[in-house]
């Protein structure tokens, strides 16, 4: 019998930290549509929020399985953060809002390199066979 291979460390996180962003999402996007926001653009972006919210615990579970589409999927809600991170970073300019917006947007460039290096990928093809 094969001893099945560790999981790397460094997917561990990236499914730790999408599910507290997804969790996080999920909260600031269905409050406003809950309480049906006046105005369209709060709306629109609550709308936004939930559905990145949804497909990032979709996409922990796929990571988690090792299905093929998670890793393009979780590529692709990352690539989507990338401008609402910096459009907060233009509504909020204090300090401590671009402190944690850089972070977030250093982080957001990260996963999605580490995701697409050939040994990552590989992890999700052979998966398929």
């Amino acid at each position: 019998m094969q001893a099945k291979a560790k999981r790397p460390v460094a997917l561990t996180f990236i499914m730790l930290f999408t599910v507290m962003i997804s969790a996080t999402q999920l909260w600031g996007g269905i409050v406003p549509v809950y309480k049906g926001a006046a105005n369209s653009l709060v709306l629109g972006v609550g709308l936004l929020y939930v559905v990145l919210g949804v497909a990032g615990f979709a996409a922990v579970l796929g990571l988690w399985l090792y299905l093929s589409w998670s890793n393009l999927l979780t590529r692709i809600i990352y690539i989507v953060s990338i401008p609402i991170g910096l459009f907060a970073m233009y509504l909020d300019r204090s300090g401590s809002n671009l402190a944690q917006q850089i972070f977030n947007l250093g982080l957001d460039v990260w996963i999605i390199w580490y995701l697409m290096r050939p040994q990552t990928k590989a992890l999700f093809t052979q998966a398929k066979k």
